[in-house]
């Protein structure tokens, strides 16, 4: 299905995010169809935190992408530091609950918005965001914030929802994404109905990477997750005292 940038994306109030953070890992499994898991294993990987152990994980949530990054650190022998980063309490009370038992000291929890990141220039390995980078209403800021505080080589991974191609698979996924919109009206959750239309104005996997690309990132890729359901984003800060040598 084709993005439709020339609407209007609505922008999510966070007392939606206060209503919605006790079920919010739920909400996640239900959209992907169980595939949220995977999508988040893939990220951590991307990571490679054996080789990048100290991660900024922007819009953190319920901090599921940074126990990810922890666990696969842990498969691979390693140890990683992972710094949380969310606007909303409530969230992250959901993700301190979360992080506290299972990694020991591992995740960092701060609570600040995406665009003013209070870490000081290039002070991580690697950084991360999901589902939030199509989100940010200052979304230039957030890509040029990302940018700084990662240190020359480190890389950004980008976890965003998409529609999937072709007809068929993109009816499908509208007709569920109804569906929930329906549920939610029933069970009075407008989160339902918000994230249709949240998902119906995508701007497309092209608006992220020049986004990326126009604060300066290099080394771009992307690769679709189950049949377009997601996109995962890579990109590098370029290490200028690399470049141009042999």
């Amino acid at each position: 299905m084709t993005p439709t940038p020339s609407r209007v994306r609505p922008r999510t109030p966070q007392e939606m995010f206060d209503r919605a953070a006790p079920y919010y890992d739920r909400f996640n499994s239900l959209l992907s169809m169980g595939s949220d898991r995977r999508w988040r294993r893939a990220v951590a990987r991307e990571v490679d935190p054996l080789r990048r152990p100290r991660v900024l994980d922007v819009a953190t949530g319920t901090g599921s992408v940074a126990l990810a990054i922890v666990e696969q650190a842990r498969r691979t022998g390693g140890r990683a530091s992972v710094w949380g980063v969310d606007l909303n309490a409530a969230m992250l009370a959901v993700a301190r609950r979360r992080t506290a038992a299972a990694t020991s000291g591992s995740v960092h929890l701060v609570r600040a918005a995406a665009h003013r990141i209070p870490f000081p220039d290039q002070s991580f390995d690697a950084a991360t965001i999901a589902f939030a980078i199509d989100d940010v209403e200052e979304r230039e800021e957030c890509g040029r914030e990302l940018f700084r505080v990662l240190r020359p080589g480190g890389r950004l991974i980008v976890l965003e929802l998409g529609l999937p191609p072709g007809p068929v698979m993109g009816r499908l996924y509208q007709g569920v994404l109804a569906l929930m919109s329906l549920a939610g009206r029933i069970r009075r959750v407008d989160g339902y109905r918000h994230l249709r239309e949240e998902i119906s104005t995508y701007r497309g996997a092209d608006a992220v990477r020049d986004l990326l690309t126009g604060v300066g990132f290099g080394g771009y890729r992307r690769r679709l997750l189950t049949r377009g359901i997601a996109v995962l984003h890579v990109a590098e800060r370029p290490d200028t005292r690399t470049s141009g040598r042999e």
